[in-house]
């Protein structure tokens, strides 16, 4: 199909574009799937040393097309998904990989030095609300990472992965000692070696996975469901996925890590039921 040609076309390869890759250079590529819906971008991505005749300090950078035919490619003529994939999406993994390298004091960070950073400061304070979900406090370096990716999945469930993806190659460039090829891990190997170094269980995984399966949607949705009910509801309709999301996500770990856990959950499950039942029994929905 048409999205395989482009993909397979010589001006999108990575072995093309590195060709006119000049001493720092990187390759910056994006690529963001919907159902059959498909946007990618390639291109180089420059630092700037001078603007005029001002020399630059580092952290500024340029996005520059290889020779030849380049630049954005997408599938779809949906207006909805282009916005969605070049504005939300797009924006989102830049924000957030402007935010991991650089500081409150606004000073430069490389990989090594993302601790210090504002995104890593904000995910080591909200980490702790994890806790019980397996994904917080208990883990080590770099666990702030799964905190910040569940917040950043509140925008679009998307960016769960464009913030794995962006930071965690980074990341492990921190705590990986010199010499064990840090420099050359990326893509899933990267998102391994983040979970191997943090010490994340396979029980926490499966919470971090379910949290995000289950808590709020997306801003879309949630702006189509505030046009659809009252205030109140709309309130409680937030309050009931935040709190679902935390009791399901929490279970799962807890379940997962003492299996005794089950029982207690299934005493507790079943006394909710019987509570509800009668509850509705005694107050029955008056039909419009």
């Amino acid at each position: 199909n048409r999205e395989k040609k482009i993909k397979n076309d010589i001006y999108f390869l990575k072995d093309y574009v590195s060709l006119y890759l000049k001493d720092n250079d990187e390759i910056f590529d994006f690529e963001y799937s919907e159902t059959k819906n498909y946007f990618y971008n390639i291109a180089i991505k420059r630092a700037i040393k001078n603007i005029g005749k001002v020399s630059v300090n580092d952290g500024y950078f340029d996005l520059e097309t290889a020779y030849g035919y380049g630049g954005c490619f997408t599938n779809s003529n949906d207006f909805n998904f282009i916005k969605k994939a070049f504005t939300i999406i797009l924006a989102s993994t830049i924000l957030v990989w402007f935010v991991s390298h650089f500081s409150w004091s606004w000073e430069f960070l490389s990989d090594e030095e993302m601790s210090r950073s504002i995104l890593a400061s904000i995910g080591q304070l909200i980490q702790p609300l994890f806790t019980p979900l397996g994904f917080g406090s208990q883990l080590k370096a770099g666990g702030w990472v799964f905190a910040v990716a569940a917040i950043t999945g509140l925008i679009a469930k998307e960016n769960v992965i464009a913030t794995i993806g962006t930071l965690a190659a980074a990341v492990v460039a921190g705590f990986v000692a010199p010499g064990e090829g840090s420099e050359a891990i990326e893509g899933m190997l990267a998102v391994e070696a983040l979970i191997d170094a943090t010490g994340i269980t396979v029980p926490a995984l499966l919470s971090f996975i379910a949290f995000n399966m289950t808590t709020i949607p997306c801003f879309a949705a949630c702006a189509t469901a505030k046009g659809e009910l009252t205030k109140k509801r709309f309130n409680t309709t937030l309050l009931f996925w935040l709190v679902a999301s935390f009791i399901v996500s929490s279970l799962i770990y807890l379940i997962g890590t003492w299996w005794f856990v089950s029982i207690i959950a299934f005493v507790i499950i079943n006394i909710l039921f019987i509570v509800i039942y009668f509850y509705n029994k005694r107050h029955p929905v008056e039909e419009n």
